[in-house]
């Protein structure tokens, strides 16, 4: 175990625990006007009766309703990046008969994104740069097994750079990280490890794993992108293709208001046909690293 542990004891009508780590509680959010909207559902299985209320950040309630219905947000306050990383508390009730059997509460962020390819990144509809770093989960004489005290250290270096995006590579994170990522308002993209060579005894693990990182992240406003694989082409693989038009498709399904994305070797280029199968695509490029400046180009000098 590298990471915390906590037991749990509920009562016989309880928010769902079981569902590939879900957190209890779905929350999609929209934005008409100047007015937010938010529902609560769940992945997995909901109690029959549930209350939600939400908080704006000095904890002053806001709106009230029930699951499965929309919820409207007067006057809403947008989740914006770096400039104003707001985010509004949702408290859910389980009840059985008159009495609260269960409380769950998450944290979640009204804002629109979209990708435009002469703009870029746009966020709540203005222009929004994305410059940053990949980060990995491991530490000096730690290796994987670090504490939010190495997250915080690492991420104070990343948010002092002025990083106004993280790739979390490549394996989901801690949800310490994702919340951290919410509160600095940094640009997150999400993945999981499915790299460099594609094998066909892996595929239900890779399933598996991403609906994992869908479930238990669903809630992070910060997350924006799920990239399907890492270099995939570097090495060989029969099934590839079909696999990951499978996967994306998944992933809209479960996820559908977030883009998908790949990093591709950067041998591939931009214009290979298997580079358009997500939303977007991304080259890895290591000058004076692994890939001579040959392989950069696709040129030969002879």
């Amino acid at each position: 175990l590298y990471r915390g542990v906590s037991l749990l004891i509920v009562s016989r009508v309880h928010f769902d625990l079981d569902y590939f780590g879900d957190p209890g509680i779905k929350v999609d959010t929209s934005i008409e006007g100047s007015n937010g909207l938010l529902t609560v559902s769940s992945f997995g299985p909901l109690p029959e009766r549930v209350k939600v209320e939400v908080y704006d950040k000095e904890n002053k309630l806001v709106a009230q309703g029930k699951a499965k219905e929309s919820i409207p947000i007067p006057n809403v306050h947008l989740w914006n990046g770096k400039e104003d990383p707001y985010l509004y508390i949702v408290k859910a009730y389980a009840y059985e008969g008159e009495e609260i059997s269960d409380e769950v509460e998450t944290r979640v962020g009204f804002r629109t994104f979209a990708l435009d390819p002469k703009k870029g990144f746009i966020l709540n509809g203005k222009s929004y740069p994305l410059r940053g770093v990949a980060m990995h989960q491991d530490f000096a004489g730690i290796g994987n097994a670090i504490t939010s005290k190495e997250i915080d250290e690492s991420l104070s270096e990343i948010d002092d750079i002025g990083a106004t995006t993280v790739r979390l590579a490549h394996y989901q994170h801690a949800e310490y990280t994702y919340s951290k990522m919410d509160e600095l308002g940094i640009v997150v993209w999400s993945e999981v490890p499915y790299i460099s060579q594609h094998v066909e005894e892996g595929n239900d693990n890779i399933l598996s794993q991403m609906k994992e990182l869908i479930v238990q992240t669903y809630n992070h406003p910060s997350i924006v992108f799920r990239s399907l694989s890492n270099e995939i082409t570097m090495k060989g693989g029969k099934g590839k293709k079909a696999f990951h038009l499978k996967l994306n498709k998944m992933i809209h399904e479960m996820d559908p208001s977030r883009v998908t994305t790949m990093a591709n070797f950067a041998t591939m280029m931009a214009l290979n046909p298997f580079s358009t199968m997500a939303d977007s695509t991304a080259m890895n490029f290591y000058h004076g690293w692994y890939t001579p400046f040959t392989f950069l180009t696709g040129l030969r000098l002879s």
